[in-house]
């Protein structure tokens, strides 16, 4: 059934309450386009600055004992494959079918019904992730003993001929897989939190992964001091930290009525329905992260030496900072307020919404990848080169930064148009794009890895996630009719000049302070950079600026009058 907006799925927008029905907690009116939107995201961007500052800490600390060796390379390289599956079931395809679906329950039939929709998801993800992962020890156990002692042909098959490096990834995925069920079910106890408001305990869920990984390091000892010895520690420190994520979310989850307790009943429309809208997803993001690891095994493969798999490490690290403090931070706290609005039947105020998400972010995440793109040489100097790793690590590494950082923009936007899609209960079309950019991510990856090694696979993820933004922002505007608009665009534009202004006064202050500590003159060109965005945000009267910093909080006059989505803050 088509609604009002064009919507193919889920809750038609033009279906409201009935009338007189009580509202429930959660509900969100006519006027909610108008609410702060970013309050929430800043709570959460506070929490994920802090989840960041100790990752960071972690990742100085790991450049320091491993460098970019083939120890660190194999363990990005196992490291992948819990974070792919985290993906699967936990923040990406799951948590976009269940958020939706537990709204419309909630707004509908009440906590009860909600309640027992997510303890039967408890337990059916409790069930496939174990077996999953007995399935993947098993098989990592049968290789490391089977397929690799036979020496000449595993060595030509193990990434051409690097079976040293093989031996160690094979040895870790196996330590590692232990890590893949507990975090996957703590990401879906967060989303069951986002659902119902509360984001403070899932951003600081990350933060708690980062002590455990630090207290492994600094325990490490332990194990000996060989670089072989302190990865004990750290895979031991992982493990624990999965079981504390876990742990963390039961009260928050008693304390909004939600006692967890998995259950195996997996029948019901609301389990048919996160089923519809899970396969889409799942298709997306399988093709998604595949393609993540194929670029760590085409570095692995087809770069010489070594060291390239740590350099698209190390800069993918720096990249998920603002991914994460921008893109993800409004994208969640938003995803519940699409969903609820969608619900209600509110084509409006979901148009709105979106709007001032897609602008906020935007004038967030511009600034940041023109920053990132003009500072990476001396951000990487600053924190990481010390230890093991040298000189040439921080250039690799460096170029690799600088042409991520192009892509930043691009998957923060991404993440709130997807968001506003799935809410409308389509998931399939975000998928669509995501496995288009995905082969031609690809395409692009072998055409550019021969000539230009791992920074040619840094520059195709670039290329294509503005692709995908592109075709999203195509998608979103044939579902939501009047939906980014000529005010967007000229506040996209205006937030691009001020980045401009930015990118030229870095570098400036970086030439004025030659000879000075790195990090007083990388503290400075930072501070000169952000002084220059928003003195000329401010000059242009951007909005964006008041809503990021919290003076936006506006509602409609009392008599249902509407207010003007462009006028500044009253």
């Amino acid at each position: 059934m088509r609604s009002g907006v064009g919507s193919t799925n889920g809750p038609p927008l033009s279906r409201a309450a009935p009338e007189g029905a009580p509202a429930t907690a959660g509900t969100v009116g006519p006027g909610a386009a108008f609410d702060d939107l970013f309050a929430p995201a800043r709570t959460v961007g506070l929490a994920t600055l802090a989840s960041r500052v100790l990752g960071l800490v972690r990742d100085m600390a790991c450049a320091s004992f491993f460098g970019a060796g083939v120890l660190w390379d194999a363990f990005v390289l196992a490291w992948t494959i819990p974070n792919l599956f985290r993906r699967f079931f936990g923040e990406g395809a799951l948590q976009s079918a269940l958020v939706p679906t537990f709204v419309e329950t909630l707004e509908r039939r009440g906590p009860g019904a909600a309640h027992r929709l997510a303890n039967s998801v408890l337990g059916l993800c409790l069930v496939l992730l174990a077996g999953l992962t007995a399935l993947a020890m098993a098989l990592a156990w049968v290789l490391a003993r089977t397929v690799l002692p036979v020496g000449e042909v595993a060595a030509t098959l193990a990434f051409v001929g690097k079976l040293e490096a093989t031996e160690a990834t094979l040895a870790l995925v196996g330590r590692l897989l232990p890590y893949l069920p507990l975090v996957c079910m703590a990401t879906v106890l967060s989303a069951l939190l986002q659902a119902r408001d509360r984001f403070l305990v899932p951003a600081l869920a990350p933060a708690v992964l980062n002590l455990a990984w630090i207290a492994g390091l600094v325990a490490s000892p332990l194990w000996g001091r060989s670089p072989a010895a302190c990865m004990s520690g750290v895979v031991a420190g992982i493990l624990a930290g999965g079981v504390l994520q876990c742990l963390m979310h039961l009260r928050p989850l008693a304390g909004v009525g939600f006692r967890v307790a998995p259950t195996l009943g997996w029948g019901g429309p609301e389990m048919a329905r996160i089923g519809r809208l899970l396969a889409p997803s799942l298709l997306g993001l399988a093709a998604l992260q595949l393609n993540l690891l194929a670029d760590r095994f085409i570095a692995m493969a087809f770069v010489s030496g070594e060291g390239a798999v740590s350099a698209l490490y190390y800069g993918n690290r720096f990249l998920q900072l603002p991914l994460a403090l921008i893109g993800v931070s409004v994208a969640v706290t938003s995803f519940t307020r699409f969903s609820r609005l969608a619900a209600q039947g509110e084509a409006r105020a979901l148009r709105e919404s979106v709007d001032r998400a897609l602008r906020g972010t935007l004038f967030l995440a511009l600034p940041a990848s023109a920053g990132l793109a003009v500072l990476a040489g001396p951000t990487i100097a600053v924190l990481l080169e010390r230890g093991r790793f040298d000189a040439e690590d921080t250039r690799r590494t460096a170029v690799v930064l600088a042409l991520y950082a192009g892509s930043v923009w691009a998957v923060c936007a991404q993440q709130v148009l997807a968001r506003a899609l799935q809410a409308l209960g389509d998931t399939s079309t975000p998928a669509r794009w995501a496995m288009r950019c995905v082969a031609l991510n690809l395409a692009l990856n072998l055409a550019l890895v021969f000539p230009f090694a791992e920074a040619g696979l840094a520059a195709a993820t670039s290329i294509a996630a503005v692709v995908q933004l592109a075709g999203l922002v195509l998608e979103v505007r044939r579902r939501l009719p009047g939906a980014l608009g000529l005010d967007t665009l000229v506040a996209a534009l205006a937030s691009t000049l001020a980045s401009g202004l930015m990118a030229a006064a870095c570098p400036a202050t970086l030439a004025c302070l030659d000879g000075s500590p790195r990090w007083v003159a990388l503290a400075a060109a930072l501070a000169a950079g952000l002084a220059a965005y928003l003195g000329l945000a401010r000059a242009l009267g951007l909005r964006e600026l008041a809503d990021v910093l919290g003076h936006a909080g506006r509602r409609p006059p009392a008599g249902g009058g509407e207010v003007d989505p462009r006028a500044g803050p009253g």
